[in-house]
């Protein structure tokens, strides 16, 4: 779940940190820039500058789920809460 502020948008009890995942960097990256589109397209107050923003986002978030669970879905609970989009 992106959030303002966060850098990195894994949670466990609060963000996290690429650092606590065995993640090819591939993904890490990819993961960073989402919650970088999400900070740079996304304001509070007015939501995404454009549809094609709020779309792009929600894609690649649901890619980014579908890559995390095939990476740490045997130890971990990945779920995908696209709540700027919703």
């Amino acid at each position: 779940m992106s959030d303002y502020g966060v850098g990195w948008p894994l949670w466990e009890d609060g963000a996290m940190d690429p650092a606590d995942f065995d993640l090819p960097v591939g993904l890490a990256d990819r993961i960073s820039a989402w919650q970088e589109h999400f900070e740079v397209r996304f304001h509070y107050e007015d939501g995404w500058k454009t549809a094609e923003d709020a779309a792009a986002y929600a894609r690649e978030g649901r890619e980014l789920h579908r890559f995390l669970e095939q990476s740490i879905g045997g130890w971990a609970d990945v779920r995908l809460d696209l709540w700027p989009v919703q």
